[in-house]
């Protein structure tokens, strides 16, 4: 029996509206903000050494500052209960 895409959709917006998936977005962003900028910034004072160092050092930094904030959507799907 095929499974139609509208009840797949239908069940994701209903699992992401009961688990607030939308703070693993605005959290996500807000990571790849700070990892953007910081190599923006790395790449107009060294150069594609300071991209590269710009990307690490902000990537890093967006990691740390979102930590502990939220979960992966993976991981939300993972502890929902069987029904």
């Amino acid at each position: 029996m095929p499974i139609m895409m509208n009840s797949i959709m239908k069940l994701l917006c209903t699992i992401s509206q009961e688990r607030k998936m939308k703070a693993a977005v605005k959290h996500s962003g807000k990571g790849a903000l700070v990892t953007g900028a910081v190599a923006f910034v790395g790449g107009l004072v060294g150069g594609p050494p300071g991209l590269a160092v710009g990307g690490a050092v902000g990537g890093l930094l967006g990691a740390w500052m979102t930590s502990g904030q939220f979960k992966p959507v993976p991981q939300i799907l993972m502890e929902l209960p069987p029904r």
